[in-house]
Order: structure tokens, then C-alpha cells, then sequence
């Protein structure tokens, strides 16, 4: 199942989905490249506390991570979920709780004493009320906001300047609208100087890179008809900038997650519908004159492929998450890099199903962080793995080690710099067979594939059971070789005997060692005894 996670605080309904949040390298190995972090970066999920979902990630150094998300408990009072990493373990961080699905969509720091998370709490009469907190340093406390419906995003740029997005219903004019609001060092105030052109209108995602300079994303309804909606504000006003005409004839688009590392160079995430009702994933660049299509972005779901976020690190540098379906129970999470010419899928840890990646974020020291949720409910779910102290993400193509020793294998996946995984297959067929015992049958990702260092490799090594001796009776020398080969057996020790004048055997087996039926390993040798000719008594 995909989950989309638009007006994200709807889903608290959702049940068993577990945390799932990892840096895109190492899978749990020791997080040497988080720059003075010791001890291994991985995260371990509370069996007994499994329902949740992680909305929003910030980085503020290797040592000083923060997400926040909500619980699925149809039933919950519990607090708003915000945890922290300091470089050596992951923390549950307590926070005031005003009402019933105390929900958090995401998180902005500037320092260590001074971060954002926004989102969203019910009261007993169901309304739903905007929620924002504040980290000082040592505690986090609820900050007063304007009244809306929820926060979806927030970008602080300074302790004195941060702004948050959402959505909120006007009763003026009967629609659901943009909810800007805006931090000055004091308090948090709306700035009603926007609007959305349709009856429905959210924003997800929220980029300020400075005072003068704020992108908001969304879109604009009904939701059945629903468009991209982008605006910008100069240090003056707000304006609605054109949304480009969209490729395969798209019918609906939104957009879910921004980001830049400059003006001139901002990214912009979301899906766009085909006439089929499928989504697919949709990225806009905008390069200081107008916003433009990505041409070539990874869509690998059969029916549903949606982006969640999007992190800018430099020009070519750029990742963005979000999810997919394969049209069957699984859907794996989705990770895209961007290396200043095209836009590639990157291998991603995901579990059983249920897997959607909803925020990416990237440190100052070039590591890079996602956050997300899975249905899987066992085992130890990969958190962290640092991308090492450089903005040149180790990424690597997975090597074709098919046909080679477990040995060999192994070695050609380690030189990659990824991590070889072994299991083995007892399954004749399928690529195991007699003829490729002790070899590589099979292997995930596929060669070719991209994969962050230190990311899985599994390999699948044939290793066949013994197998009965098949029956040779009368059989030809070459039938006899051939029946042996394809059951994993070799023929040696041709032994030839005089048999009757009648010559009715001569060329076919007449006795075998081991006999048929007997169970053998793989490889042993059958030796066999061929009828021969008498030359006293020649056959006519």
C-alpha cells in the first residue's frame, strides 16, 4: 500500500506503521563518516510503542539530529513524537500535549538552541487547531499561533525569522485556504497577503534561503482537478508564479516539498495524474528566471509514484524521497539523487510494505538524513548512515557478480564499497542448478543499479541437497553422461566386460557404482560397467 501523505494529519487511523528513518549509507555499520559521532548510527524501534510515522527531519549537525511525527493509534492521546540524535544514541524528547492527535509534519533548526516543529492537535469537539513548538536549548514549549486547520511545513532562517504553511478555512468565502504565517523574533502572525485561486488550496512545503526570498507549494481544487500551486515572496509580497505545462498530458498535478541552495537554484517535488488516474513522480527546477520540467525522472510505480521532499546540497547535488507502488502488496520507498545532469534512483532500505520516505534533509557536513514510516514489525530498522564529510555523495553502481564463487562475489561487491549479504537456494530451477552449485544464481539490486556506499547487496548462492543416483541401466555412454550431468553428477571409470556372442549390450551399461536411487552429494563421481565385444565371437 502507498501512502500519500498529504493533509498528513488524516491519517492517524493507520495502524502498525513503524518508524523508519536512515541516512543513505552504512545500513547500521559504525557511522565513522558522521564527522566525531562515535558508536554505531542505527535505530531501534520500541516493539511495544509501533505506531509511528516520522513526517519530518532536520540536521543541524552529524551530532544534532531531530524528527518529529505523530502516532497512528486511532485511539491516541499520546504526545507529539519528536527524537534526538547526538551523535551517539537516538532520544524521545518530551513536549506539551494541548489535545487529542497531537500530530507533528516537520521540523526546521537554525542551531542547537533554537528549533521548529509545526503541525497540528484535535479537541474533544474534533476541531482541529494549528501546533507549533519551540526548542530553546533545553526543553521544547508550545509557542502561540494563529488559528487554522494545520501546519504542514516550516523554514527558519535566523532565531528572529521562520515561516510555516498550511491550511486554514476561510468563512468569508466558504474555501479551504493557504495558511501563511510568519515568525519575527516575538510572536507568530498570519500574512493574508496570498490566496489560492480554487475552492480548495494547501501548502506542503515551505523554502526560505532569506529574507527576501520564500517559496511555498502545494495545490489548488477541487481535489478531483486539483493543480500545482507555487508561490514566492520578494521581501514584499506574495505572488502566484507560473506552473509549467506538465508532460504526458497530465490532468492534475501537486507539489509536496521544496528546497534550494540558492536563488537561482530551487527544486520542487510532488506527482502529477495521467488520464489512467496513475501518479508520477513530477520535479520542477527553477534556475532565477522560471520554473521548468525535469525531463527523465525515475517513476517506478506500476500505478502510484509519488515525492514527499526534496533536499538542494549544491548544483549537482540534490535528493529527493517519497514512494511507490509495484502493483502488488509491496511498495518500497523511493530515493532520487540529482548529479547535475539527470535525476537517478538510488537503492533504499525499505520493509515489508507500507514504505514511504516523507522528508530528506542534509547536513552542513554533507550528510544526508530521511525520515519515513513501514508497515514491517520486526527487527532493527536502519536510522542513520552518514554520506561522510564532502558534498560528492559516495554513490556507486552495483557490480554483475552472476556465475561467481561466494568468495569472489563477495570480494567484487566489497571493492564497490557496498555490503555483501548471503543466502542460499536449495531450489533447483530458477538459475540453481547442478551446473551452477557454489555460484551466484541471483542478486538484489541488479547489476547496474545505483547504490549509496556501504548499501546491501544480497546475494543468492546455489547449494543443492544431495540428490538420488539416477537409474543407468542400458544406457549409451553418452546417455549415461548426459542423465548424470543433469542431475549434478559426473561420470568417470568406464569399465568394459566381455559379454555373450548376442551382443545385445554392447555400448550400454550393465552395472553402476553407487547404485540408482542412492543419495549423493552433488559432484560425486558414477562409475559405470559397458558391455564390450568378444572378438572370438564377432557379431554379424
Amino acid at each position: 500500500m502507498l501512502v500519500r501523505m498529504r493533509n498528513a494529519w488524516a491519517v492517524a487511523g493507520l495502524c502498525a506503521a513503524l518508524m523508519l528513518a536512515g541516512v543513505l549509507t552504512g545500513l547500521g555499520t559504525a557511522g565513522a563518516s558522521a564527522a566525531g559521532c562515535p558508536g554505531k548510527v542505527v535505530h531501534l524501534f520500541d516493539p511495544g510503542d509501533q505506531d509511528n510515522i516520522f513526517m519530518g527531519v532536520a540536521a543541524v549537525s552529524a551530532c544534532d539530529i531531530w524528527e518529529v511525527g505523530k502516532s497512528a493509534n486511532s485511539n491516541s492521546a499520546s504526545p507529539p513524537m519528536i527524537d534526538h540524535f547526538d551523535g551517539t544514541n537516538w532520544t524521545a524528547s518530551s513536549a506539551p500535549s494541548p489535545g487529542f492527535y497531537n500530530d507533528l509534519n516537520a521540523v526546521s533548526a537554525t542551531s542547537a538552541s533554537d528549533a521548529w516543529a509545526v503541525g497540528t492537535y484535535t479537541t474533544t469537539s474534533a476541531s482541529r487547531h494549528t501546533l507549533i513548538l519551540h526548542w530553546d536549548g533545553s526543553s521544547w514549549k508550545q509557542v502561540a499561533s494563529p488559528p487554522g486547520i494545520g501546519i504542514s511545513s516550516v523554514s527558519a532562517l535566523s532565531p528572529g525569522n521562520a515561516w510555516a504553511v498550511g491550511e486554514y478555512l476561510d468563512t468569508a468565502t466558504s474555501t479551504q485556504q493557504v495558511l501563511i504565517l510568519h515568525w519575527d523574533g516575538t510572536s507568530w502572525t498570519q500574512d493574508t497577503r496570498a490566496t489560492g485561486p480554487g475552492s480548495i488550496n494547501f501548502l506542503f512545503g515551505v523554502h526560505a534561503s532569506s529574507a527576501n526570498d520564500v517559496w511555498a507549494v502545494g495545490y489548488s481544487g477541487p481535489e478531483s482537478a486539483e493543480q500545482a500551486l507555487i508561490l514566492h515572496y520578494d521581501g514584499q509580497s506574495w505572488t502566484r508564479t507560473q506552473v509549467p505545462a506538465l508532460a504526458d498530458n497530465a490532468t492534475g498535478s501537486e507539489l509536496t516539498g521544496v528546497h534550494g541552495d540558492s536563488a537561482g537554484d530551487v527544486w520542487a517535488v510532488g506527482d502529477y495524474t495521467k488520464g489512467d488516474s496513475s501518479k508520477h513522480s513530477l520535479i520542477l527546477h527553477f534556475n532565477g528566471g522560471g520554473w521548468v520540467q525535469a525531463p527523465g525522472v525515475p517513476s517506478p510505480g506500476s500505478s502510484q509514484t509519488t515525492l514527499s521532499a526534496v533536499s538542494a546540497v549544491s548544483p549537482g547535488n540534490a535528493w529527493a524521497v517519497g514512494g511507490y507502488n509495484t502493483g502488488g502488496a509491496s511498495s518500497p520507498t523511493l530515493l532520487l539523487h540529482w548529479d547535475g545532469s539527470s535525476w537517478a534512483q538510488v537503492a533504499s532500505p525499505s520493509g515489508t510494505s507500507g514504505n514511504h520516505l516523507n522528508a530528506v534533509a542534509t547536513g552542513p557536513d554533507g550528510t544526508v538524513w530521511t525520515a519515513g514510516m513501514s508497515f514491517n514489525t520486526s527487527g532493527v530498522i536502519p536510522r542513520t548512515l552518514g554520506l561522510g564529510a564532502t558534498f560528492t555523495p559516495p554513490v556507486t553502481t552495483v557490480p554483475s557478480v552472476i556465475g561467481m564463487t561466494q568468495a569472489a562475489a563477495t570480494a567484487a561487491v566489497q571493492a564497490a564499497g557496498l555490503l555483501a549479504t548471503v543466502a542460499f537456494s536449495a531450489t533447483i530451477g530458477g538459475g540453481c542448478s547442478p551446473q551452477t552449485q557454489g555460484n551466484v544464481f541471483s542478486m538484489a539490486p541488479a547489476a547496474g543499479s545505483l547504490a549509496t556506499t556501504g548499501y546491501p547487496v544480497h546475494l543468492t548462492v546455489c547449494n543443492l541437497p544431495p540428490q538420488p543416483v539416477p537409474d543407468l541401466g542400458n544406457d549409451t555412454i553418452s546417455q549415461a553422461r548426459q542423465q548424470l550431468g543433469a542431475a549434478g553428477f559426473t561420470l568417470n571409470n568406464l569399465v568394459r566386460t566381455v559379454i555373450d556372442p548376442t551382443c545385445t549390450s554392447i555400448g550400454r551399461v550393465m552395472s553402476q557404482n553407487p547404485g540408482a536411487g542412492v543419495v549423493e552429494p552433488i559432484g560425486t563421481v558414477v562409475s559405470v560397467t559397458v558391455g564390450a565385444q568378444d572378438r572370438r565371437h564377432p557379431c554379424q
